[in-house]
């Protein structure tokens, strides 16, 4: 099962990259997922309080169950005028 996983502002400057896929295991829920993220790019982690995710195009929690195909999107906070 693989999730695309979309990072936007502060989250895509850290790991340099818009977009990834992203292998996940049956049952795999976002905050396990999100872990798992985090130790791969452990520059995540420090955003990771503070940014909402979002799974195909929806507001979800860490209890979000994930399923083969879905899109994740990290959305850290961005300032600006």
């Amino acid at each position: 099962m693989a999730v695309r996983v979309l990072f936007f502002a502060g989250a895509r400057e850290r790991i340099g990259a818009v977009e990834i896929a992203f292998d996940i295991s049956p049952g795999e829920r976002l905050g396990s997922f999100l872990d798992t993220l985090c130790a791969r790019y452990p520059s995540l982690a420090t955003l990771r309080a503070s940014s909402f995710v979002a799974v195909n195009q929806m507001y979800a929690g860490p209890e979000t169950l994930l399923h083969d195909g879905d899109e994740v999107a990290w959305i850290p906070p961005v300032s600006g005028g």
